[in-house]
């Protein structure tokens, strides 16, 4: 979506599977690489914009196909196009959550994982600022930077949302995330009770609060 200025959730969904061999799995990858994902990234920077390339994906870090995914994206976007550019973010994935026995709300469990993500991209020479996925859908902020990840250029993702926000203990832990001054980067805020005007005005000033914007 392009609206004054800005280019936000462009989307596109890349068909893989077992049906195809290695030589069409890495001609689809080129296909969208050159149709897609340059193009797009181009329009912002073209625009003067800051553009997240986000694996755009749920579950936790060490889930095996969450981690293969994860892996395998950045390994080759960290080595392309964008890698280097001022204006090009890499965010890693978009929000951890519980899947099966894989449990997307604890830090200890998937932080090797993403490390190990992490070192890849930097491995291939690449400085890009990366975002990462933080537990509970990106509210639980304060784990990760209770026990960051080794790297320069890291921010920690923090997902916003009145319906797990407000009266649930989150304002707290984006407080204690923040106090550690390490880069924490609110990347989707929204109201999910539009007409309840109590939660509205509560999360607008919990969200200037905390983010520093002012809403009128």
């Amino acid at each position: 979506v392009y609206f004054d200025g800005w280019i936000d959730h462009t989307c596109s969904w890349q068909r893989v599977g077992p049906d195809l061999t290695l030589a069409e799995a890495e001609a689809a990858w080129d296909d969208w690489t050159a149709d897609v994902l340059d193009p797009t990234v181009q329009r912002c920077i073209d625009n003067g914009l800051y553009c997240f390339i986000c694996d755009f994906d749920f579950g936790p870090a060490n889930l095996p196909l969450r981690n293969a995914r994860m892996m395998d994206f950045w390994d080759r976007v960290s080595q392309g196009t964008w890698k280097n550019h001022p204006r090009v973010l890499f965010d890693l994935w978009n929000e951890s959550e519980t899947v099966g026995t894989f449990d997307g709300w604890t830090w200890s469990l998937q932080k090797a994982s993403i490390q190990a993500c992490v070192d890849v991209i930097r491995g291939h020479g690449a400085h890009n600022v990366i975002l990462c996925t933080t537990p509970a859908y990106c509210a639980y902020t304060y784990q990760a930077t209770a026990s960051p990840i080794t790297g320069m250029e890291v921010m920690y993702a923090s997902h916003l949302y009145s319906d797990y926000y407000i009266g649930t203990g989150n304002e707290t832990n984006l407080s204690t995330a923040l106090a550690t001054n390490l880069p924490v980067f609110c990347s989707e805020f929204g109201v999910n009770q539009p007409d309840d005007t109590g939660i509205v005005d509560a999360f607008f000033a919990v969200v200037n609060r905390h983010i520093g914007f002012e809403f009128l």
